[in-house]
């Protein structure tokens, strides 16, 4: 039934002795609740604030918006901006020009997340002029950092078996190199780590550097290598 009163009727009563008289009643039926919800949204600080929109719960009777003869709509809002620094701030919902003849409203706020931007991502790959090479041969590691746009700054600090390897090397282009003499036969992990800058993260690569033998020096191959630098 619809919303409204309907009368309650009563009869057939007898008794000996009684004169029965029957008063009527009503059965009044009210407004159902329906729950109005205010959907969840995430965003970017920076970007577009995504479209606001709502959800009901609590229709009764197998009815739906259109069913239940639901019109207008409620009205959305938040104070999060593209500006707004990452956080969380609501989503205001009130009635609006919302009607229903046989629903009453409650109403729910949501929430809107104002995520941080990613951050732009430097790969780094790490080479060896000679690998494997021989004892004492002074080696070159040349560690390349590229992005997907921009130039990166900043330094790169190489690493021998989790020791630092000289300073910090300033990287001045894409690309900063070092060098050092393998002293002793064996496998060495050298690892080059990006320090990132204020648009680029920190980033890493590694290899293994593989000693065998004694080096034979050839002048015609080799320059003086010796200390960071930069390529």
């Amino acid at each position: 039934s619809i919303v409204g009163t309907y009368p309650i009727t009563c009869s057939g009563a007898s008794k000996a002795g009684y004169s029965i008289i029957y008063v009527d009643g009503t059965l009044a039926v009210t407004t159902a609740v329906l729950t109005v919800v205010a959907n969840d949204k995430a965003m970017t600080s920076g970007g577009p604030v995504p479209i606001l929109t709502f959800s009901f719960f609590g229709f009764v009777n197998g009815e739906d918006a259109v069913t239940a003869g639901i019109t207008g709509t409620p009205v959305l809002s938040t104070n999060a901006t593209s500006t707004s620094t990452p956080g969380i701030y609501p989503i205001m919902i009130t009635q609006g020009t919302l009607s229903a003849a046989n629903y009453g409203f409650y109403f729910v706020d949501g929430t809107m997340t104002v995520n941080a931007p990613a951050v732009p991502v430097a790969t780094v790959t790490l080479s060896s002029s000679w690998n494997p090479s021989g004892a004492g041969q002074p080696v070159t590691y040349t560690a390349s950092i590229a992005t997907t746009a921009g130039t990166p700054t900043g330094t790169v600090q190489f690493m021998i078996d989790g020791k630092p390897l000289g300073g910090p090397v300033q990287l001045e282009v894409p690309t900063a190199a070092t060098a050092v003499v393998m002293a002793n036969v064996g496998s060495y992990v050298i690892t080059a780590e990006y320090s990132g800058d204020a648009t680029f993260g920190p980033a890493s690569a590694s290899l293994t550097q593989s000693v065998t033998g004694n080096y034979l020096h050839n002048p015609t191959l080799d320059t003086d290598l010796s200390g960071p630098k930069v390529a």
